[in-house]
């Protein structure tokens, strides 16, 4: 038998630790900037004079639309516009994924 062809398997374990505290960070960063946001008045005025609007107009295009197509591009806008409109449900995104990325550095929620 000629063992110099045998291969030895060796697992490598990549340590993932120095991204998850990366991400981390960001998070807790992007967490705390959209608070601050949220907190303003700006973010009061354009919720009421600009992205509440675009919510009823897409809406109401949705409604009024009869080619399926284009029923499925405006239910796509209104995701998205639904996604960015409501700052508490984007925090809570947010949220989620930081308990996440924490359960895998620390081993805890």
């Amino acid at each position: 038998m000629n063992n110099s062809l045998l291969q030895l398997e060796v697992e490598e374990t990549v340590d993932i630790k120095p991204q998850l505290r990366v991400r981390e960070r960001e998070l807790l960063e992007i967490i705390e900037a959209i608070h601050k946001v949220a907190s303003s008045d700006y973010w009061k005025l354009l919720k009421i004079k600009v992205f509440d609007g675009v919510m009823a107009s897409l809406h109401n295009r949705l409604i009024a639309e009869k080619n399926p197509t284009e029923m499925y591009r405006l239910q796509g806008q209104i995701v998205w516009a639904e996604k960015y409109s409501d700052l508490d449900k984007m925090t809570q995104a947010y949220d989620n994924e930081l308990k996440s990325v924490r359960k895998k550095l620390y081993g805890t929620d």
